[in-house]
């Protein structure tokens, strides 16, 4: 979901490879004008590809309504090469939530993270993307592939 490519552009600076996933039109045609060699965009429901297990490195902000993003964060995890690191961008409730799918999510998370539990979320400071438009607070959780 590469969305605005809020993320996409940095990596593009950086040289990065990207791979670019977008169902939305009128965002697949601004993902389509960074274009060059190092940006690879399918058009599709992230949810919907087939896993791939490739990838050294994945960067992502997945949809914030309901808990869909737990879908996202466990589908991204399966593209994700062995050592393999995953970084995304998530409301803070993922943190700390009661519920039984935020405790069963972060019980996944320390179990595929190797059981490293400590360090898996890092604070965002409170209103860092009120510039776009949001005032959700929100942390980054951050899994390696161990196998």
């Amino acid at each position: 979901s590469a969305g605005e490519a809020h993320l996409v552009r940095p990596l593009l600076a950086k040289d990065c490879h990207v791979t670019a996933i977008e169902i939305h039109g009128d965002r697949l045609t601004k993902l389509r004008g960074l274009g060059g060699n190092n940006c690879d965009i399918i058009q599709g429901n992230f949810l919907n590809q087939p896993a791939d297990p490739r990838f050294d490195a994945i960067v992502m902000n997945p949809p914030f309504y309901g808990t869909h993003w737990m879908d996202h964060i466990r589908q991204a995890f399966d593209f994700l090469a062995p050592e393999g690191q995953l970084a995304a961008i998530l409301p803070a409730s993922a943190q700390v939530a009661e519920s039984k799918a935020h405790i069963q999510l972060r019980r996944w998370a320390e179990k595929v993270n190797g059981g490293v539990r400590w360090g898996m979320f890092a604070d965002l400071p409170a209103e860092s993307f009120a510039e776009a438009g949001t005032n959700i607070n929100t942390v980054i959780l951050k899994l390696r592939r161990r196998y």
